[in-house]
């Protein structure tokens, strides 16, 4: 039996190895990152997780409940960005702005609503989508999927999405945090439960044949 325990050790520990891609330490990564717009009682918050294996971006965007506000990224004003506008009922539009706003081009929807939630006079909007939404859509911005700096630009105003009575340049830098692989990781918890119960299995035959 001991023999027998042994070489099923050994056999899964080959396996292991060999079934990650990357072997047994196999990590993938998070970038987030967070800013703030300081706008006085209008003020405009974003934080950015981005899992790059799953291709997928969080966004969370806070705000005043009593009009619009917007992020554009990778630039630091309004010409030519892509941009996140929450409206005052709380819905995302996507829009490609142009200078002093005028013939704002209205884009395809790409971002899914997760969440949204008011404190007091803030609204915080959780907000999805693909990091890289591909060559069908050129109007949206590509996040990146290393370490890196991203300009933005935010601006904020009463009633409709209209002219903003605040606007600011700035940006946001992603770190990167590893993560293991959740596959990687139930399959390490999966083994190490099945072996232990071998192991008092075969534990209880032999103390079996002894009696």
């Amino acid at each position: 039996m001991h023999a027998a325990l042994r070489t099923l050790r050994l056999i899964t520990l080959v396996t292991l190895f060999f079934w990650l891609p990357n072997g047994p330490m196999r990590a993938g990564i998070i970038l987030s990152g967070a800013t703030n717009f300081d706008f006085g009682l209008q003020s405009i918050g974003i934080n950015l997780s981005l899992n790059p294996s799953s291709n997928v971006v969080d966004i969370f965007m806070s705000g005043r409940t009593d009009g619009w506000f917007a992020i554009g990224f990778d630039n630091t004003n309004m010409i030519d960005t892509y941009a996140i506008v929450i409206t005052q009922t709380g819905a995302p539009v996507e829009y490609r702005l142009q200078e002093f706003g005028i013939d704002n081009l209205l884009i395809a929807p790409t971002v899914s609503v997760i969440g949204s939630n008011v404190v007091g006079s803030t609204r915080t909007v959780h907000l999805r989508r693909e990091l890289d939404l591909g060559s069908s859509f050129p109007q949206h911005y590509a996040f990146p999927t290393t370490p890196d700096f991203v300009a933005l630009a935010g601006a904020t105003g009463p009633g409709t999405f209209e002219f903003h009575d605040h606007r600011g340049g700035g940006g946001i830098t992603l770190f990167a945090t590893a993560v293991p692989e959740p596959s990687s990781t139930l399959l390490l918890v999966v083994c190490a439960v099945g072996l232990f119960g071998l192991r008092r299995r075969f534990g209880y035959s032999k103390s079996l044949t002894k009696s």
